[in-house]
């Protein structure tokens, strides 16, 4: 992120918590930090598809895997900051907010109609078995991708920017 986009997020953030809306700065705070993981996963798939393109139908799947598992985990935050804030611990770092219990799936689920797809929706895709080529794109992201300059540099802007967002204190 640029100092500039930073310095812009830290006072639009900053302004929020002094306005007295703890709940939606948290809830921005994290909505930030999930919109950077998921253009992690993105970035980090497209290098995999370059090094395996015949798993690319297979690296999508898992993309969408990945996005959805963020977008619950999302929306868990914002139901729970909404309804039982105290079952996120927004003291911690960003990924320590919330560790997901399955009895708060059926609990969202009841909140949110949204949240109850999106169970729904990976427990289905965990069943998906056999996709063409994940052998191999495993292997390439163990031997390419994860090893490569570009993986480290998207690694460090993902870090970079949790780094940022974990300083920003909403009260």
């Amino acid at each position: 992120m640029r100092p500039i986009a930073l310095l812009i997020a830290l006072v639009i953030f900053t302004s929020t918590a002094t306005a007295g809306d703890v709940e939606q700065c948290n809830i921005e705070k994290y909505s930030a930090y999930s919109k950077a993981k998921e253009t992690f996963q993105k970035n980090m798939t497209d290098l995999a598809i370059n090094a395996v393109p015949e798993a690319k139908s297979t690296a999508v799947i898992y993309l969408k895997n990945q996005i959805m598992l963020i977008n619950r985990q999302k929306l868990a935050v914002e139901l729970l900051l909404t309804h039982n804030p105290a079952k996120v611990e927004v003291s911690e770092r960003l990924r320590r907010w919330l560790i997901p219990h399955p009895q708060d799936d059926e609990t969202l689920s009841k909140l949110s109609p949204e949240y109850a797809a999106l169970v729904e929706a990976i427990a289905k895709s965990r069943q998906i078995k056999d996709l063409p080529n994940a052998d191999k794109l495993r292997e390439a992201m163990r031997t390419k991708v994860a090893p490569s300059p570009q993986f480290r540099k998207l690694y460090e802007a993902l870090n970079k920017k949790v780094r940022n967002l974990n300083r920003i204190h909403c009260k």
